[in-house]
């Protein structure tokens, strides 16, 4: 009687090609940042809405064009990245909720959701505003985003860990919270370096993201 393999199947590695892009092109943004002395480094990574205020406020200014065309550069560039693997997640899980593959389709659509409230708040700078508004401070907000991409790993973990190697999600969150401590121990200090200190690791983040995403997303539509 001819045996049967009940060995289960290991989950598909993340491609080394996606691990090199991920890591080579914040490589290379970070280090023309670096070498380039036309633009202050801590103006190319000023956050969206704060460049958009800095914009407006120096219109009049003819000798600053060049800087302000500049103003947050890097930086919308990491929220455009971040936001492309959102509709790439949403079509992906509509397709896998078509196939009836339900516990998939939540974990991408969590994703996708996540990931909009995480490029809503780079770009607006949610956890900082939202206290000007509401009656909360900004501890409760970023408490809650932690928690968010906790329940979110967990969610992949018990859902997609039999399927897919989980490694990529868990070192941009891992980058993500480097930049969080970075922030609190460094917030009011604008010099280059620690710019870099507390704005390189979200960078990393935010590809190895995306290209963590982009691959689940293709891999459910196959």
């Amino acid at each position: 009687m001819q045996s049967v393999d009940t060995t289960p199947a290991r989950p598909a590695p993340f491609p080394s090609a996606l691990w090199a892009i991920c890591l080579l092109l914040p490589t290379l943004i970070l280090t023309i940042a670096l070498l380039q002395s036309a633009i202050s480094v801590e103006y190319l990574f000023m956050d969206p809405h704060g460049a958009a205020k800095a914009a407006v406020r120096n219109a009049d200014a003819p000798d600053e064009t060049h800087i302000r065309y500049a103003l947050g550069l890097i930086s919308l560039l990491g929220s455009s990245v971040w936001g492309f693997s959102v509709s790439a997640l949403l079509l992906a899980g509509l397709l896998r909720h078509r196939a009836g593959d339900r516990q998939a389709a939540g974990v991408l659509i969590f994703g996708a959701g996540l990931t909009l409230l995480l490029v809503a708040d780079d770009l607006f700078r949610l956890h900082e505003n939202l206290p000007d508004l509401l009656p909360i401070n900004e501890t409760p907000l970023m408490a809650a985003y932690a928690g968010l991409g906790i329940a979110y790993c967990a969610l992949a973990v018990l859902r997609l860990r039999e399927r897919v190697s989980l490694w990529p999600l868990i070192t941009a969150l891992g980058f993500f919270a480097l930049s969080v401590v970075a922030d609190h121990f460094l917030y009011g200090v604008h010099t280059s370096w620690m710019i870099l200190l507390e704005d390189a690791p979200k960078l990393y983040g935010i590809f190895v993201w995306s290209g963590f995403h982009f691959w689940l997303a293709l891999r459910a539509c196959e």
